[in-house]
């Protein structure tokens, strides 16, 4: 005998139904009769001891139920991966580096010109905002974005950080001031900074901001140069800024880090007036 002719002659406890699938009793067996649409099936119900009845599914709404469940929970798997990548995204370096980042999305972008513009400026911003969001989409070589400071260089390496771990991309962003403070800190609790710069050269994106800030040493080229080439020889992208051009990025890398970070570089370029020197706009985001 099928379950939902069982259905007709036992009574099924209400209270369990109740808990399980409220959503599914219903007062008459006339309405909890149903034909599947899809696969044809007419399909019994179960009687309750108070009376009522339970709705029964078809098997193929059974299997429509269980890869719906799937989907679900592959969602929000991917939604925690993704809040897990964002919290390592600055806060790799903490507390040298703030958690939160520097403020940067690509739609906050700003490109209308400011005082002190001139058409090839306001053009460096079209396009430097075009090609970064290019490169958020497929990272492939070393994006490198010069200027003067003020001008929107970590905002858009941001905006790609950003971008990266949204699409489930882990990416790690250092501002080169934090990593170093980081470095020093782990030299003087002895502890092994190169574990610290394995993490950033096996990343898939690495952004380093601000690469001329820190003075140049023979430690530091050391360092970048450490990064540079691993990733270099391990095709992994990594995004740039500096306010110096790089063939004035000598002093920092010298001839060998100048080379790998050349060797598969897009070069942006962006000028303009320092938006933090400008008046504040109420309610503007730069």
């Amino acid at each position: 005998m099928g379950l939902s002719r069982l259905g007709t002659a036992l009574r099924v406890p209400a209270r369990l139904a109740v808990s399980r699938f409220p959503e599914r009793i219903v007062e008459t067996q006339a309405a909890a009769c149903w034909t599947c649409p899809a696969c044809g099936t007419q399909v019994q119900p179960l009687r309750l001891d108070d009376g009522r009845w339970l709705r029964l599914r078809c098997q193929c709404e059974m299997q429509a139920s269980a890869q719906q469940q799937q989907e679900r929970q592959r969602a929000l798997l991917a939604q925690q991966r993704r809040e897990l990548l964002a919290s390592q995204l600055f806060g790799w370096l903490a507390p040298a580096q703030l958690a939160q980042g520097p403020p940067g999305r690509f739609e906050s972008f700003r490109l209308e010109a400011r005082p002190g513009d001139t058409p090839q400026t306001v053009r460096q911003r079209q396009l430097a905002l075009q090609e970064a969001q290019r490169f958020a989409q497929d990272p492939q070589g070393t994006l490198l974005l010069v200027g003067p400071p003020g001008v929107g260089k970590t905002h858009l390496a941001a905006a790609i950080a950003r971008a990266s771990v949204e699409t489930g991309t882990p990416c790690l962003f250092a501002c080169t001031v934090a990593l170093f403070e980081q470095i020093q800190v782990l030299l003087r609790q002895d502890e092994d900074y190169l574990r610290l710069l394995q993490k950033a050269a096996q990343v898939p994106l690495l952004v380093l901001d601000d690469l001329d800030k820190p003075k140049p040493s023979d430690f530091r080229e050391e360092v970048y140069y450490r990064l540079l080439d691993q990733r270099f020889q391990s095709g992994r992208a990594t995004v740039v800024t500096a306010n110096h051009p790089p063939d004035q990025l000598l002093a920092w890398l010298g001839a060998a880090g100048v080379s790998r970070l050349l060797g598969a570089a897009r070069i942006l370029e962006l000028g303009g007036p320092d938006y933090r020197l400008l008046p504040r706009r109420a309610g503007a985001v730069s």
